[in-house]
């Protein structure tokens, strides 16, 4: 539960980083800080809009593919969470909260076993990871 401060604060931030978008079109970081900030407000159909804008500016940004799928993980769309999460993996394989993003996602669909295997790769690469739970 947050507070009315923090409530606060993250609608100044949610102007700040909507004005600099605005300012700032092409700055795919830019639009992806502002979908963050959707995400974290349960805003995911709006997160995933400007997660994909972002990609449509810089399509390099692997980042915003794992949040496409954070926020899918939201929705508990699981089915389209661990596609993005592929897709970002597949890009950047060396990434260990993405895996144990998609390590909870495959859990989540019912597949233990996979899900095993990709919380053990985030282990190698990340040995903390898993400590706070996934998390963007």
């Amino acid at each position: 539960m947050t507070t009315a401060r923090e409530d606060s604060s993250r609608v100044a931030l949610l102007g700040v980083v909507s004005s600099r978008s605005e300012l700032e079109p092409e700055s795919s970081k830019i639009l992806e800080q502002l979908g963050l900030v959707h995400y974290k407000r349960g805003e995911s159909d709006t997160a995933i809009r400007v997660f994909q804008r972002a990609l449509a500016v810089d399509p390099s940004l692997t980042s915003a593919l794992g949040n496409i799928g954070l926020a899918y993980a939201q929705q508990s769309n699981y089915g389209a969470a661990r596609f993005w999460y592929e897709r970002a993996k597949r890009f950047a394989p060396n990434v260990g909260v993405l895996r144990e993003n998609l390590a909870v996602t495959l859990l989540n669909l019912g597949e233990p076993q996979a899900a095993l295997q990709e919380l053990e790769q985030a282990l190698r690469i990340a040995p903390g990871v898993g400590a706070s739970g996934a998390s963007p």
